[in-house]
């Protein structure tokens, strides 16, 4: 059971990195054509792009923060459980 929780984890915290990424991409476009025009364009693609990267980086924030807690609470329970003989 350890290996498979240790597993989950890393995968998605390598998911998170990804995609953080991705997030930090799309918004350093967005930013350099703020700059480019000294406005905003409307671009409805790439605010939909950047919304839907908004939430998924949320929903992996939440996992993230469900396997801190689990990988916690098992941690805790190895070391309250007696020896093993």
């Amino acid at each position: 059971m350890n290996e498979y929780t240790w597993g989950i984890a890393v995968g998605i915290l390598i998911i998170a990195a990804t995609l953080s990424k991705a997030l930090a991409a799309v918004l350093r476009a967005y930013a350099a054509r703020i700059d480019r025009s000294g406005k905003t364009e409307d671009d409805p693609q790439l605010a939909e792009t950047v919304e839907a990267l908004r939430r998924r980086v949320g929903e992996l924030e939440e996992r993230v923060d469900f396997t801190e807690r689990v990988l916690a609470k098992q941690r805790e329970g190895d070391r309250l459980a007696p020896p093993q003989p």
